[in-house]
């Protein structure tokens, strides 16, 4: 199994998105024929995600799809929607939002039956 995870970095560039993850996810299928491959979109804080990020979770699916891969929308599930799971730096998970994603991405992959 291979996992792909998106980020908020791609927020800047939502049209770049599908094209490079079709890039990235055509190598990795051609590399590791056999491998399952799993995208787990960029997740957000507990603000209203900006639409630009929910541009480039679109985008992402729809690679993921094209690709024959998982798509794991972490965005629309909202796994950092606590303020509780926010660093003081407002973007990224305190150790509470670490143990968060790692439940997420657990529970995810279970209903994927990995």
């Amino acid at each position: 199994m291979i996992i792909v995870a998106g980020s908020r970095n791609d927020v800047h560039f939502p049209h770049l998105v599908r094209t490079a993850a079709d890039s990235v996810f055509s190598r990795l299928k051609a590399n590791h024929p056999r491998a399952r491959l799993v995208v787990i979109g960029p997740m957000w804080d507990n603000s209203e995600p900006e639409p630009r990020i929910v541009e480039a979770n679109r985008e992402l699916a729809l690679a993921a799809k094209a690709a024959g891969a998982d798509y794991i929308d972490a965005l629309s599930a909202n796994w950092l929607g606590d303020p509780a799971l926010i660093a003081a730096d407002h973007l990224h998970p305190n150790d509470g939002g670490a143990q968060a994603l790692a439940f997420n991405i657990d529970a995810a992959l279970s209903r994927l039956g990995i």
